[in-house]
């Protein structure tokens, strides 16, 4: 048997059985049972129950570990090993306040999982998901640091070049075999081709990405 003395308000009550009981008030007297009392501040517990929240939804999410990058070969030979690359946008401090965004190093860059719900589109109406909670767990690249994270994307599964409008949660996708070459070189355009009014501002660049049916949905329990 053990005990520490507890904080204001709240109580943990362990037995030796692994059940677990929290009590709002003054510790009751478990001397002679099968109880060890623990003090827990209230703020405490709160973090913990968010720190297990977070690692329940993680596991939901698919695992990405066996998707390969699948880099273009021009974007690999801009791109340095370890040092960014910042690049003059000068659309770009209307929408993240600067005028220049930093490119990620490759070794820096990794596929990563971006929760989309799209809302804009002629098929979100089709979406078969439509009435659950949820998200598309779509694997990507954030090819750009700092505030402008999502103006460019590698869709590695696509293969192609796109941004995120985190507002709406929508992937936008540039057209098909798109260089980095020949985006690097136009770049002002492209990115006010999706990011200036959170949606695709010239369709002949852009189209919206449809996820289903090839991205797994993550059916959440709403809270």
């Amino acid at each position: 048997m053990w005990k520490i003395d507890a904080q204001p308000n709240l109580t943990v009550y362990c037995s030796r059985g692994g059940t677990i009981c929290i009590q709002e008030g003054e510790p009751a007297d478990f001397s002679k049972g099968k109880f060890s009392v623990v003090g827990i501040q209230p703020k405490a517990l709160a973090e913990v129950i968010e720190r297990m929240r977070a690692a329940a939804e993680s596991l939901q999410e698919p695992d990405v570990s066996g998707i390969k990058l699948r880099l273009p070969s021009d974007l690999k030979a801009a791109l340095h090993e370890s040092r960014p690359l910042r690049v003059k946008v000068e659309a770009a401090d209307d929408v993240y306040g600067t005028d220049t965004i930093t490119l990620k190093p490759l070794r820096a860059l990794k596929v990563e999982i971006l929760k989309t719900r799209p809302q804009f589109g002629s098929f979100v109406e089709q979406d078969p998901h439509r009435s659950e909670a949820g998200y598309y767990a779509v694997p990507v690249v954030h090819l750009v640091q700092g505030a402008a994270a999502d103006s460019f994307l590698w869709l590695p599964n696509e293969r192609r070049y796109g941004t995120y409008d985190r507002e709406h949660t929508t992937i936008m996708m540039f057209r098909p075999k798109l260089t980095w070459t020949k985006l690097r070189g136009d770049i002002e355009r492209y990115f006010a081709a999706t990011n200036m009014g959170g949606g695709v501002e010239n369709p002949e660049l852009a189209e919206y990405f449809c996820p289903w049916p090839s991205v797994p949905f993550v059916a959440q329990t709403p809270n």
